[in-house]
C-alpha cells in the first residue's frame, strides 16, 4: 500500500468514524468530520485550480481548520506551506514569493497584511479568509462542496513533497524543507513505535502547526487511530488545566514549560492519573532536570527526542 497521507485520515473515516481525532479549545471533532472537512476543502480547491505539485499557503494560528488543511493538500498532491504566524510582513512576503505560492488561506488578523503584500506576489491567485462570511471565504467554500472523496491525483507518488516547511537555519532568510509523504508517514509510524502509542492514547500537543512538530507530533497520533489535543497557545496554566480535563496519557512539552507547568501553585492538586508518558525536546535537558520531572509527574517514562526540520523526529 502506498504511504499517502490521504489515506490516514480516510481510512479511519471507516474504521472508527466516530471516534475523537483532535480537540481543539471547545471544539471535539471525530474522524468522519476531519476526513468530510477535508474532502469539502481539497474539492473547494481542486475547483480553484490547485492540483499536484502546486503550493498552498496557510497563515493562521492553531483552529479547527488546519489538520484539515493539510490532509485535503495531501489528497489533491499539492504542497502545503506553513507559514510561521509570528512572520513580520517582510517575511511572509518572502516565504510565499520563494515558495511560489498560488493560493493563500489565511486568519482574520492578517487580511490588511495580505491585501498589503498582493502586489509584491505576482504567482499568488487566489486569498481566502478563513474568518468571515463573504461569498470567497472558507466557510462559503465549504458548504457548496461535497465531502464524498475526491477523485485521485493522477500520478500521486508516496515520493512526492507534501508540506514546505521553513527553517531559520543559522544564516540570511529562512529555508524551506520539502518533506515527502513518504518521509512523513514513516516518522509517525517511528514515534507510534518508540512510545508505544496506540488507539487509545490522547496526546497533548503544544506545539504552533506550522512547526515541524505541530505536524509531526499529532500524525503519530493520527496514524494510530488516538486522539490529539492541540493547544491554541502553549500558556502553563491552559497545558496543565487541559492535560487534566482530557485525560491525557502523553504529554511532550519543551523543557522551559516543564519548568512553568511545575511552577504553578495548581500542580500538587491537579489529577494527571491518566499520564503513562512524558516527552521532550527541541533544547538540552539535563540529567537533573529529567529527574525533576520524572518524580513530580509520578512517571518513569520520559522519551527525550531529536529532530529537525528537514527530517522530522528522527531519534
Amino acid at each position: 500500500m502506498a504511504l499517502l497521507l490521504g489515506e490516514v485520515v480516510r481510512r479511519h473515516a471507516v474504521h472508527r468514524p466516530g471516534k475523537t481525532a483532535y480537540v481543539i479549545g471547545p471544539q471535539r471533532v471525530t474522524y468522519r468530520q476531519l476526513n468530510a472537512m477535508a474532502n469539502r476543502l481539497a474539492h473547494a480547491l481542486r475547483g480553484l485550480g490547485v492540483g499536484r505539485g502546486d503550493r498552498v499557503a496557510t497563515l493562521a494560528q492553531n483552529r479547527v481548520e488546519y489538520p484539515a488543511i493539510y490532509f485535503a493538500l495531501a489528497k489533491l498532491g499539492a504542497i502545503h506551506v506553513p507559514v510561521n504566524f509570528r512572520y513580520r510582513a517582510g517575511e511572509i512576503r518572502y516565504a510565499l514569493a520563494q515558495s511560489e505560492t498560488s493560493v493563500l488561506l489565511h486568519a482574520g488578523e492578517y487580511t490588511d497584511m495580505i491585501d498589503g503584500l498582493r502586489a509584491a506576489l505576482p504567482a499568488l491567485r487566489h486569498v481566502i479568509p478563513l474568518d468571515g462570511a463573504g461569498p470567497d471565504g472558507a466557510a462559503a467554500l465549504l458548504a457548496r462542496a461535497s465531502d464524498g472523496e475526491p477523485a485521485a491525483e493522477p500520478g500521486l507518488d508516496e515520493r512526492d513533497p507534501h508540506v514546505l516547511l521553513y527553517t531559520s537555519g543559522t544564516t540570511g532568510d529562512p529555508k524551506g524543507a520539502l518533506l515527502s509523504h513518504r518521509t512523513y508517514v514513516l516518522q509517525a509510524s517511528q514515534t507510534q513505535a518508540n512510545t508505544g502509542l496506540t488507539e487509545s492514547d490522547v496526546g497533548l500537543c503544544m506545539f504552533p502547526m506550522f512547526h515541524m512538530g505541530g505536524w509531526a507530533m499529532p500524525l503519530g497520533y493520527w496514524v494510530s487511530g488516538g486522539t490529539v489535543v492541540l493547544m491554541e497557545r502553549a500558556d502553563p496554566g491552559d497545558i496543565l488545566r487541559t492535560a487534566a480535563r482530557e485525560r491525557v496519557t502523553y504529554l511532550y512539552l519543551i523543557p522551559t514549560l516543564y519548568q512553568s507547568v511545575l511552577a504553578l501553585p495548581e500542580f500538587e492538586r491537579t489529577d494527571l492519573g491518566a499520564l503513562r508518558a512524558l516527552g521532550s525536546g527541541t533544547a538540552t535537558m539535563t540529567a537533573e532536570q529529567g529527574e525533576t520531572i520524572i518524580a513530580r509527574f509520578g512517571t518513569p517514562n520520559l522519551f527525550i527526542l531529536y529532530g529537525q526540520t528537514e527530517a522530522g523526529p528522527v531519534a
